[in-house]
């Protein structure tokens, strides 16, 4: 009797032992599940947190996006316009080089123009006369060349007479008026050109022109000439003068 009180204390005991850990550990899993719900709940609001702000630096990023393609398009633009300015000084620096070129040309041209200018000498109207007729007279065929080594300017001095003999001679006489031509080659050919500067015309007409001039007269106005010719007492020599003022001339007699 005793034995079976025992045995049943001791299941009732071992029922209540039992009871209690299931207990215990009912209350322990309470405890971990209200700790994982707990958790659970931290980590929902953390992920919302970390969501917000995910999606708060993806607007940002969108909206930095967004205004670097405007940036991009804009600097496109910048680009676009830049290129074509940068196009158009290239094209009007092509055309700045041709220009200066042609320039650098043209400014040759005229340096050589002004240097041959200056190398040429400075005429004065009267000047430009007497050259002029005396081109006229050594273009002459009747000259037979006679002038081609006379130079203007070397030989022809105003106001005094001047001769010079080679294979002939020929003689000058400038005045402010009237430029004398004259020259010789013996008997058979000889000649005097009297050329009036302010008209051009010739003074000496064909019959009186054949003398040569011989010496000059500048306060008389008087040209020395003499003539030669051949007849049947022989050889003759005619002197005389040629009066520029008066435009007239005078022979004396044959002398043989």
């Amino acid at each position: 009797m005793k034995k079976a009180i025992l045995l049943f204390t001791f299941l009732l005991f071992s029922l209540q032992i039992v009871a209690q850990s299931k207990k215990e550990i009912i209350e322990t899993l309470k405890i971990r599940i209200d700790s994982l719900h707990s958790e659970i709940k931290n980590r929902d609001i953390n992920f919302e947190k970390a969501q917000a702000l995910a999606n708060s630096n993806k607007d940002a990023l969108q909206l930095t996006i967004s205004k670097l393609e405007q940036d991009i398009a804009f600097l496109k633009g910048q680009l676009d316009v830049t290129q074509k300015t940068n196009d158009k000084l290239v094209e009007n620096n092509t055309q700045l080089t041709i220009r200066v070129a042609e320039l650098k040309d043209s400014i040759s041209t005229l340096q050589q123009n002004i240097e041959a200018q200056e190398a040429q000498p400075i005429y004065s109207d009267f000047d430009r006369k007497v050259i002029a007729a005396f081109e006229k007279i050594k273009n002459d065929e009747s000259t037979n060349n006679m002038f081609d080594n006379i130079s203007v300017e070397r030989d022809i001095i105003k106001d005094s007479y001047n001769q010079i003999c080679e294979d002939g001679c020929v003689s000058f006489v400038l005045t402010d008026q009237i430029l004398v031509l004259s020259y010789s080659a013996g008997v058979a050919f000889m000649g005097t050109h009297i050329i009036d500067l302010n008209t051009g015309r010739e003074l000496m007409d064909g019959k009186n022109s054949y003398v040569y001039v011989t010496d000059y007269n500048e306060e008389r106005g008087l040209l020395k000439i003499q003539t030669s010719g051949i007849d049947s007492k022989g050889r003759y020599i005619k002197e005389g003068t040629y009066n520029l003022r008066t435009r007239t001339s005078q022979l004396i007699k044959k002398e043989y």
